[in-house]
């Protein structure tokens, strides 16, 4: 099982290292201010950055709930959120090699379900609320690009553009990472919907992101917690039991 978390970790690590090295580059040349206005001048680029501003709505509360103590938790949640997929996918590889267990054991520690509630929480409603409305107006957006510019203009003004580049590199980035959750996640039991997820994940971005996140909260999960939503390990699990993230008690060292 190491061989594995290694591989994969390694894995993550290649569109992780390039996106490090082309926003080095960005940082260096283009100021950032400089750089959003060039994003809002084009449809597609402007897709690029909402379409990473939604799949915050993964990776935050991933790391968030990975933790017990405050200090991390915001730390955490600060650097996925101004530092984009290069910390949080780092963040991500880092659970991978130090898990002593499964792959699925390292991004799924919660062995012990809490049992559901009556109803949904009003974090979970909101989440839920929040998760639905970006999807409808990343979908709407997409559909308008698509109706002002063809893609393949788009693409080229992408590449020509560093922050607009940049950016679209972080979502692949971060894209390469729920990935992975989904087939750890779901390949063992659900194989058919594992690879569907896999394809609307590739072609759509983080829209597929939203729709997967809302299967988990409405499907699968309803009455859930969100901690439980997104670390539960059903493997020999007993709804009922509590399992506190005990190496995660500390956060991750800094």
């Amino acid at each position: 099982m190491k061989v594995l978390n290694s591989v994969v970790a390694g894995i993550l690590a290649v569109p992780t290292v390039y996106f490090a090295t082309v926003l080095g580059h960005a940082i260096v040349t283009v100021s950032l201010a400089e750089g959003f206005a060039h994003i809002c001048e084009n449809v597609w680029a402007t897709s690029g950055l909402l379409d990473y501003c939604i799949g915050l709505l993964f990776t935050v509360p991933y790391l968030w709930l990975r933790t017990n103590a405050l200090p991390a938790k915001l730390v955490l949640a600060t650097g996925a959120i101004f530092l984009g997929n290069v910390f949080s996918v780092t963040v991500f590889i880092y659970y991978i090699l130090r898990s002593g267990g499964t792959l699925r054991e390292a991004l799924l520690p919660v062995r012990k379900a809490t049992p559901p509630v009556s109803g949904p929480s009003p974090m979970h409603r909101v989440f839920v609320g929040l998760t639905l409305v970006s999807m409808l107006v990343f979908a709407f957006y997409c559909c308008y690009c698509l109706a002002v510019q063809p893609i393949s203009e788009g693409w080229q003004y992408i590449k020509g553009d560093t922050w607009s580049y940049v950016t679209v590199i972080d979502v692949w980035t971060g894209i390469a990472m729920v990935i992975t959750y989904v087939i750890v996640r779901e390949f063992r039991d659900a194989k058919l919907f594992a690879l569907g997820m896999v394809i609307a994940l590739v072609l759509l971005g983080n829209g597929a992101t939203c729709f997967y996140l809302l299967h988990l909260t409405i499907v699968r999960f309803p009455r859930w917690s969100l901690r439980d939503v997104f670390l539960w390990n059903d493997n020999d699990a007993n709804v009922g039991e509590e399992a506190p993230l005990s190496a995660d008690k500390a956060g991750v060292p800094l």
